[in-house]
């Protein structure tokens, strides 16, 4: 991880410890179409051609790098895939062809869409896995074990809205974060056809990171990878989008990003409203008791609970409408397996218990 986070140590930001950008590969007919490359002294380039009109087309987006790919295929890290579709639209593809997939293979998912769409989100765990610890246990509403926990009175929220018009999904730092960082971004769907389930970044407004020390600096780097904010070519180049999986039921939806050569990397967000909904549900305890087949339940204000557990696959295995302690027959579950207990009060607030069945 020291090699990874010193690697984005060049930035186009003096102010930026990451390099953010979006990587594209754009073919050259020959040499004569190539730019001459000047520096803006800001982070930013200007590709300039020997025809003026490419040159503006260029110049209406940010241009953070321009570097030889190999043979007459460069790529270049700029702030929005439009630039891409403007290339194709306005120029001859004898001179500039862009060289990767982009354009979306079909509109986000409409079932996400009505997940996210308008509501603020808690960052609320993040994971890495190399490639031998991959786990194919995806399906499920929090799938595999929870993720490393951010650290508690923790700030990373996140405000999401769908641009319809665009077929954009906006994300939004509500606030500068506990890492004072922050950043607005939009993403599509990706343009594999083997996810129906994955975005890609479509374009960046703005991205600040401070990359400080400890938690920080790794709750960063992971969110931001799995985000498609940075531009290094070993994680961004090659279609690697970022898959998502939801459950309606827990509020939560999960990031995973895979990546060339250094595994899987994983974020979880909740729903801010459900985050602020489990402090009325604060005193509330579930556990189990030796020698007992029932859910055990201490509730001090006798509020009016149902509960629902699902297994790590998201399958539904046991519920109860009118829950109250000694009430649940939970051996029929696995032992030595974890589910996660959905528990809700009439009046809609809810908290998820993690239970480790013995």
């Amino acid at each position: 991880m020291i090699f990874i986070l010193l690697f984005f140590g060049q930035s186009f930001s003096q102010s930026d410890p990451f390099c953010f950008g979006i990587s594209s590969i754009l073919q050259f007919g020959n040499n004569s179409n190539l730019p001459q490359v000047s520096d803006n002294g800001d982070g930013t380039i200007t590709l300039i051609f020997s025809e003026q009109y490419i040159t503006d087309l260029f110049a209406e987006y940010g241009i953070y790098a321009f570097e030889q790919f190999s043979g007459n295929r460069y790529r270049m890290e700029s702030n929005s895939k439009n630039l891409l579709i403007a290339i194709e639209d306005q120029v001859p593809s004898s001179q500039i062809e862009v060289d990767n997939d982009y354009l979306p293979s079909g509109p986000i998912q409409q079932e996400f869409l009505d997940f996210v769409d308008g509501k603020t989100f808690d960052l609320i765990g993040t994971e890495e896995y190399d490639e031998d610890q991959v786990i194919n246990c995806y399906n499920g509403p929090m799938i595999c074990d929870p993720l490393d926990q951010v650290p508690e009175n923790f700030n990373f929220q996140v405000a999401i809205n769908y641009d319809s018009q665009n077929d954009l999904l906006l994300f939004e730092t509500v606030s500068t974060t506990s890492c004072e960082s922050s950043f607005s971004f939009s993403m599509r769907r990706s343009a594999s056809t083997d996810f129906e389930k994955e975005l890609q970044i479509w374009s960046i407004d703005s991205a600040v990171s401070n990359m400080l020390d400890g938690a920080c600096g790794l709750i960063e780097f992971r969110t931001y990878l799995v985000m498609q904010l940075l531009c290094d070519n070993n994680f961004d180049y090659g279609g690697f989008g970022s898959q998502y999986y939801f459950p309606d039921e827990l509020g939560v939806f999960r990031l995973r990003k895979g990546t060339p050569l250094m595994g899987e990397f994983l974020v979880d967000f909740r729903d801010t409203e459900l985050s602020i909904e489990e402090n009325n549900l604060s005193e509330v305890l579930i556990y189990e008791k030796t020698g007992s087949p029932y859910l055990q339940l201490k509730n001090p204000q006798d509020k009016e609970l149902s509960i629902v557990i699902f297994d790590l696959t998201g399958k539904n295995v046991l519920s109860k409408t009118s829950f109250k302690n000694n009430t649940l027959n939970i051996g029929v579950l696995q032992s030595n397996a974890i589910y996660l207990l959905h528990v809700k009060t009439t009046k809609g607030d809810s908290k998820v218990f993690k239970l480790l069945k013995r």
